[in-house]
């Protein structure tokens, strides 16, 4: 598969999967998951936020970061509240629409400081920020913006139209492993931080998430007994095929220091937290109603706790599952 057929795959696929994707990934959208949001890059970041600062979210899909952080800045935004004279910037389908007026400095200029003057509760450890949030798939902004992103933007994430050095800090969740060309994504974000800006990388899988889900799927699939109709077999198919990559600390620092990078700390995280997701995802996938009968949110916390009470500080670094940590311009 090219470059250019695996995005047109992940733009049909992840168009498909919005309408499933928080469910079946134990993601709700509420003040729990900011505060969440916040603080996951922050203790990578190593700092606050900051007021007037604006952070891009390249491949925010439903919006766990780009809704997230924004609700995590202004604690009574509400969905869907536009900002005084967003029609400067904004397009009125419900994202930015004419993308060639940031090239000259209408996100930068005009947005950032528009969110660095607007009122809004200045959060602990963040106050008001801006986040734009972007995605190829429109179907995943459509679910951002409910979700309580905005501004949002659909573009690639290897050919923005921002102008350089106009975002303060770049936000990857799980986004690298479905871009057919790293290298030049990682350029581009480059380009368009500022001197002194930061990308903060989560949720970018290892090989060892594969070698570890490889059981646990199989055995789920045993259990649930339920073959998948012709069309739902697609859809996972498809979902297979969209994930293109996975990394290891050392080989995406190298790839981020090629790019442009001053600095690449980055490190591993994440064993039983991944593995609650990865059969709440399959048994969503196969016997949705028993699905909904388990508190998956609950449990992805619990992992979560014990992996950063044992797993990240006990298990050789080559055995979790994502890679997580930040780039510096």
């Amino acid at each position: 598969m090219d470059a250019a057929e695996a995005v047109r795959v992940n733009r049909v696929f992840h168009d498909h999967e919005c309408a499933y994707y928080d469910e079946r990934f134990a993601i709700v959208h509420d003040a729990r998951s900011a505060r969440q949001a916040r603080a996951e890059v922050q203790r990578l970041l190593g700092r606050p936020l900051r007021p007037g600062e604006i952070v891009l979210d390249p491949g925010c899909g439903t919006g766990w970061q780009a809704a997230g952080l924004r609700r995590a800045a202004q604690p009574t935004a509400r969905r869907g509240v536009r900002p005084p004279g967003w029609r400067r910037w904004l397009g009125e389908g419900g994202w930015l629409g004419e993308a060639g007026r940031l090239r000259e400095g209408g996100w930068r200029g005009e947005a950032g400081r528009r969110a660095g003057g607007q009122a809004g509760g200045a959060g602990q450890g963040g106050g008001e920020y801006a986040v734009l949030g972007v995605d190829l798939s429109g179907g995943m902004l459509g679910r951002a913006r409910a979700a309580g992103a905005w501004p949002l933007l659909q573009a690639d994430a290897t050919r923005l139209p921002l102008a350089a050095g106009s975002v303060d800090i770049v936000v990857s969740r799980g986004v690298l492993h479905h871009l057919p060309d790293v290298p030049a994504a990682l350029a581009e974000w480059r380009r368009v931080l500022r001197p002194g800006g930061a990308v903060v990388i989560t949720s970018e899988p290892t090989p060892a998430v594969d070698r570890a889900a490889t059981p646990l799927v199989g055995g789920l699939l045993t259990a649930l007994r339920r073959p998948l109709t012709a069309e739902e077999d697609f859809w996972e198919v498809a979902s297979m095929a969209a994930n293109l990559h996975v990394f290891t600390p050392a080989g995406l620092a190298a790839t981020a220091r090629a790019a442009g990078f001053a600095e690449a700390a980055l490190t591993t995280a994440d064993l039983l937290s991944t593995l609650v997701l990865t059969a709440s995802y399959v048994t969503h996938g196969r016997r949705r109603e028993l699905a909904r009968r388990v508190p998956w949110r609950g449990l992805e916390a619990a992992g979560q706790w014990l992996d950063r009470l044992v797993v990240d500080r006990v298990v050789p670094e080559r055995f979790r599952h994502t890679v997580v940590g930040v780039l510096r311009a």
